[in-house]
């Protein structure tokens, strides 16, 4: 079982919200279509309102009113309902009335530019878990990222080899009006896995947790340290590469076959650095990575 998180851009070109609502209008725009003069057209409103209606009809496959029925009421005032085929979970009065509902309370918090939350939780091709056991994982997983008492609409999709379920949530709390804290999410929500293929008997997968010999999760080795913690807020706040992150894409592959060939030659080493533009300098506390604009010492 895996998680799939939409991720912001790191080139400050786009914004997560932009990134929804790609992954929620791609079906009108698919990449094999030639552009031509006539095939222009009015490009969508990428306002909250906009976004949260184009991700709830993908969700939900366009479904219209008329064919959605009412499979059953839960106890906690969620209902499940099949639309064309697609089946739902929702906390919402109903499906066709969930985005004007996360709309009304987006609305209410002003600096929150992103309500949106979207991830896709997906099975291997050979497990066939229950609808029921799909439903309970995405509310468990809102639950770790302290969503429970969001909005949210799950659909599960059955249209690739891999049986997946999508979760729209909506990032602002209904009654305090807070936007929830998305730092971390994506370990968050590995550790999530983990829990529920301990429960359901899936097959484990791999990610930032695993699962020991004796079934108990614990923080998976990683090759790499973390980023420093600077440098991840910054990329969390500004929406930009950190110098960090810059200098891990431009040069770790390469440093990466150097130090692991026959010769680890520093002439070679800093070859790989000026072609990234960035320069290694021996000082008194230890090393300097210097660029023409940005001064970071992490060694």
């Amino acid at each position: 079982m895996v998680v799939v998180i939409p991720k912001k851009r790191r080139d400050g070109k786009s914004s997560f919200l932009k990134l929804v609502f790609y992954l929620s209008f791609r079906e009108d725009n698919p990449g094999d279509i030639p552009v031509t003069a006539d095939a222009f057209f009015d490009r969508p409103s990428t306002s909250k309102i906009a976004v949260f209606d184009r991700l709830i009809d993908y969700i939900d496959r366009h479904a219209s009113p008329e064919s959605q029925h009412l499979i059953t009421h839960l106890p906690d005032g969620s209902h499940r309902i099949l639309c064309e085929g697609v089946l739902c979970q929702t906390n919402t009065l109903s499906i066709e009335t969930a985005s004007s509902e996360m709309n009304a309370v987006a609305s209410n918090n002003r600096r929150c530019l992103d309500p949106v939350y979207h991830l896709i939780l997906s099975w291997p091709e050979e497990e066939k878990p229950e609808d029921s056991h799909i439903f309970d994982s995405a509310l468990f997983c809102l639950k770790e990222m302290g969503m429970v008492d969001h909005q949210y609409v799950f659909a599960i999709h059955r249209d690739t080899d891999n049986l997946h379920c999508h979760v729209a949530a909506n990032r602002i709390h209904p009654l305090s009006y807070r936007a929830v804290n998305l730092y971390n999410d994506v370990k968050i929500l590995h550790k999530a896995c983990r829990k529920l293929e301990l429960k359901y008997d899936w097959k484990p997968d791999n990610g930032c947790w695993k699962r020991d010999q004796n079934h108990q999760i614990i923080r998976a080795e990683s090759q790499y340290p973390s980023a420093p913690r600077a440098a991840t807020q910054f990329e969390y706040h500004e929406d930009k590469e950190s110098f960090y992150s810059y200098v891990v894409r431009t040069c770790r592959t390469e440093l990466t076959s150097i130090l692991k060939g026959p010769l680890q030659e520093w002439e070679e080493a800093h070859a790989v650095f000026l072609r990234a533009h960035l320069e290694l300098k021996k000082k008194v506390l230890g090393w300097l990575f210097m660029t023409k604009i940005v001064r970071t010492m992490f060694l």
